[in-house]
């Protein structure tokens, strides 16, 4: 893995992100996850670059104190951030369990910067651009596309909120500005018959967070479709004692948590 990160020229955008490794077994340090697709299992903070695992960290792991103020939570992202020694002002994107002032500015203490979707408490969000979701089907026809943005005084933080469905918040010391930018979709017309551009507008804060945060998700599809390809060649093509593709998986993750108990 050290010879791989010494080789590695890791991209501008990067998603930091929790992984579930689901597991059927017994083992001391599984967690009972029910708020994930893929069930109980081990929790894992990542840092991902196009879908390809950079560093990782495993819950149940101690971790060192790189931020004395800093909660568990932050101290481990924290100390994965710090492992890209050579990724200065490199963008991390991230989702609303990790978004507050606080991480912002400590990554910026690091060299790096970071954009995500923000909680409305307890988070730093400045109460100006906080939008309160509507009920009222009138007051919501005036709310829909509603865009508050502000600056923090030290001008490094954007925050920002947009109603859509319903209010989403953004904080970002990555962008400078938070406007419209032009984009396009295909639909089907039916008054023409055919499939035709339909354009439309979204806030730049919200094109490169769609875009750029689902690395961790990409890796997750990456893992479940390489460990087929393993089960595929050992078990079907092989021709090995037969098993169910699940069981083959359990089987991989009983053998990779006692290689990792025997280091």
């Amino acid at each position: 893995m050290a010879i791989s990160k010494q080789n590695w020229v890791l991209g501008q955008c990067l998603s930091l992100d929790e992984i579930d490794v689901g597991f059927q077994g017994r083992y001391a340090h599984k967690d009972k996850i029910k708020y994930k697709g893929e069930g109980d299992g081990f929790l894992l903070d990542s840092i991902c670059d196009s879908g390809l695992l950079y560093a990782t960290h495993f819950r149940h792991d101690p971790c060192p104190v790189v931020e004395k103020d800093a909660s568990p939570l932050h101290n481990r992202c924290l100390y994965l951030v710090e492992q890209c020694k050579d990724a200065k002002w490199h963008v991390f994107f991230f989702d609303n369990l990790f978004t507050s002032k606080n991480f912002l500015d400590w990554l910026y203490k690091r060299e790096a910067l970071g954009a995500g979707v923000c909680r409305t408490s307890a988070r730093g969000l400045p109460g100006c651009v906080i939008q309160d979701v509507v009920t009222k089907k009138a007051d919501l026809e005036h709310a829909v596309g509603t865009v508050k943005v502000a600056r923090s005084s030290d001008y490094k933080t954007i925050a920002a909120s947009i109603y859509d469905a319903k209010p989403v918040h953004f904080m970002s010391t990555f962008h400078t500005s938070v406007h419209d930018i032009q984009k396009s979709r295909k639909i089907y017309d039916v008054n023409v018959g055919a499939v035709v551009d339909m354009p439309f507008t979204r806030l730049n804060i919200i094109n490169d967070y769609n875009y750029d945060m689902n690395g961790v998700d990409l890796c997750d599809q990456l893992r479940n479709h390489n460990a087929y390809l393993c089960y595929e060649k050992v078990c079907l093509k092989e021709k090995a004692e037969p098993i169910s593709h699940r069981r083959f998986l359990e089987l991989l993750s009983e053998r990779l948590c006692h290689a990792e108990a025997e280091q």
